[in-house]
């Protein structure tokens, strides 16, 4: 594929489609691997190793290729999903709880992101001991998906440290019905 990419640019379809594979795949470390032998100048691959940096923790590569590219958060929203990943993964629960919440302000984000946001969200809220939110992250993911059971169980779990069983056991129901 690295010969294919030296030898033909123009097969930049074929390219793509090895690097999302790659993704879908979680094998960031040669997606990382193929950027540093290649420099791609399409913002759409750049795109796919920025998030691929992040996946495999490389903050400080992420950050200073960010430097060298015209991508924002105002033009790519995945960059906003990718600061707020990035935070998340630092401990720096309160700029992830903002730039995630920013995201899910945009309407031109990508579904599979906006189920991540809320579930980092929901996360979130429950290493704040902030359960009211945490239900309300909760409930909005499973909006978005709602075959779920794993979400009904923690939902359960919001209410029954709560004290509030009636509500708790319907949740527990909820999962069991699947």
């Amino acid at each position: 594929l690295r010969q294919a990419w030296k030898l033909r640019p123009e097969r930049q379809g074929l390219i793509k489609k090895w690097l999302l594979f790659q993704s879908e795949h979680d094998r960031h470390d040669l997606i990382v691997d193929f950027f540093e032998e290649n420099l791609l100048p399409e913002e759409e691959f750049q795109v796919i190793l920025l998030g691929s940096l992040v996946k495999n923790r490389n903050f400080e590569k992420f950050k200073r290729f960010l430097k060298h590219t015209p991508l924002s958060k105002d033009t790519h929203p995945q960059i906003q999903f990718f600061h707020g990943s990035m935070a998340f993964e630092q401990g720096d629960l309160r700029t992830a709880e903002l730039e995630f919440k920013e995201y899910l302000k945009r309407s031109n984000t990508s579904p599979q992101r906006r189920r991540k946001s809320l579930e980092l969200l929901m996360e979130i809220a429950r290493r704040q001991d902030n359960p009211h939110l945490q239900r309300s992250y909760i409930r909005q993911v499973l909006q978005l998906a709602p075959d779920r059971p794993e979400l009904y169980v923690k939902l359960g779990d919001t209410y029954t440290g709560e004290g509030k069983k009636r509500e708790a056991l319907k949740a527990y129901m909820e999962a069991l019905n699947f």
